[in-house]
């Protein structure tokens, strides 16, 4: 919704900070300060000492809000284009912020609340930008909770690519997660993961799938069926990537898993079924479970292994529950090193956590995050951090947030499902990394980890 904001307090941002110490009157409402953005600026909202919530409006529409519960010292990080825009201070309450801050809210002032009493002080300090990239970036805070909270698409290809990025309506429907995630305004622009490959080291891919055949990698050095390793890489009949369990060319998914992930990766943007994040990029099926659910070590780090070397620019890895493995951390290492970037689902904890206040911390392989590759927690249509999702952590990890709530995806046999799990959350950030790479081919995996992570909110 868009309503007009009258007699808000005005200030000049320009390319400086300003800080604003204050008190919101919970039975008055809440607080705007007027500001305007330039061209081609950022705009970071530093909330501190906070006993309220904030966000950053458009005349009234929500381009950004503060999204952690409690009093906490928060930030909002928005590359804004040229133009006035308002800040809003809301009264803290013991409610969602989806509810208080609501994209279709009825009033942009809360009013009476029976749960806040009294002045509420809070600092803001705004910080203005011009010229915002990955190089100079600001910090990001990050939360044992969350990580670095929410990915974004649209801001991460602005900054790497110094563009303004317009903003388009929401697609709806079962595209809710790519609309959280800001994609469509990436297609928009032009970048859908052209010539990116995309290995899915899963269960296999049912790569006949109506909307997945048109994307799926082959080994055009390979000869399919004749029983020989024609292009010399050590793998016979590799036409449709490798099944490094049973050591074989059958890559074919029974289970189910890893049709779902590639095709929240890249299902083909047609008329019907899901649409991938990064629907022109191509899968590479890398089969490191048997049908029945299980892998081993070896055949995760075979799968990075023939992954790496084969041509694949991102790796998923939606598995995990295993402990520390020196093998599987150096395979994950060499993958770095030759530049591409492992994205590892953070894993579900069905049963309520083990750290007190913060829940089961990632399980391995996204415990190597901290040096490695993008650990991925899951948050509903809300953007809430769902209860199964493994937090992020006390130790500083690339962790962030993407949608893992009643995703809806492709299926073996051209079906589709809806289905939950930090699983189904990894693949919508391998997909925001193939969209960088249509747009940078030359991203070191690096830069790729600090710009997903410091434009996350």
């Amino acid at each position: 919704m868009t309503q007009e904001i009258s007699n808000p307090f005005d200030t000049n941002l320009g390319t400086g900070n300003i800080m604003i110490t204050d008190t919101v009157n919970p039975l008055e409402g809440s607080d705007f300060y007027k500001f305007t953005a330039g061209a081609s600026g950022s705009s970071d909202l530093y909330l501190d000492d906070l006993s309220a919530h904030g966000q950053v409006l458009d005349q009234g529409e929500n381009v950004g809000y503060s999204n952690r519960s409690g009093a906490t010292s928060q930030s909002i990080h928005q590359v804004l284009e040229e133009g006035n825009y308002y800040i809003q201070a809301v009264p803290y309450q013991d409610v969602s912020i989806d509810d208080r801050l609501s994209f279709e809210a009825e009033s942009l002032n809360p009013g009476t609340d029976p749960l806040t009493q009294g002045n509420l002080s809070y600092q803001l300090t705004l910080d203005g930008t011009s010229d915002a990239n990955f190089q100079s970036m600001s910090h990001n805070d990050y939360d044992p909770l969350t990580g670095y909270g929410l990915i974004d698409t649209k801001d991460s290809l602005e900054t790497i690519t110094g563009e303004n990025i317009k903003r388009v309506p929401d697609l709806g429907g079962d595209d809710w997660g790519a609309d959280l995630i800001n994609a469509p305004e990436v297609w928009n622009a032009g970048y859908t993961g052209e010539g990116v490959v995309v290995a899915v080291l899963d269960t296999g891919v049912d790569y006949n799938h109506e909307d997945l055949q048109d994307n799926i990698w082959t080994n055009s050095g390979e000869i399919a069926d004749n029983g020989k390793d024609d292009d010399g890489n050590g793998y016979i009949d590799d036409v449709y990537g490798w099944n490094s369990h049973d050591y074989d060319n059958d890559t074919l998914d029974i289970d189910g898993h890893g049709t779902h992930v590639a095709g929240t990766i890249a299902s083909v943007n047609n008329d019907y079924g899901a649409t991938g994040i990064a629907y022109d990029a191509q899968i590479m099926p890398v089969k490191v479970f048997d049908d029945s659910g299980f892998a081993s070590d070896s055949s995760i780090i075979d799968g990075i292994y023939y992954a790496v070397d084969n041509g694949a620019d991102v790796i998923n890895m939606s598995l995990g529950g295993g402990g520390p493995n020196k093998d599987l951390e150096s395979a994950i290492e060499y993958a770095h090193e030759n530049g591409v970037t492992v994205v590892m689902a953070a894993g579900n904890n069905y049963d309520g956590g083990i750290t007190p206040g913060l829940g089961e911390i990632p399980e391995y392989p996204a415990n190597y995050a901290d040096e490695y590759g993008i650990a991925v927690g899951a948050v509903d249509k809300n953007n809430q951090l769902a209860d199964f999702s493994n937090r992020a952590g006390k130790d500083e990890l690339a962790y962030v947030t993407a949608p893992g709530v009643d995703v809806y995806s492709t299926m073996p046999d051209n079906q589709y499902k809806y289905e939950d799990g930090t699983s189904m959350a990894a693949p919508h950030v391998t997909g925001a990394v193939a969209l960088m790479l249509s747009a940078n081919p030359n991203l070191t995996p690096d830069e790729i980890r600090e710009v997903i992570t410091q434009t996350a909110s």
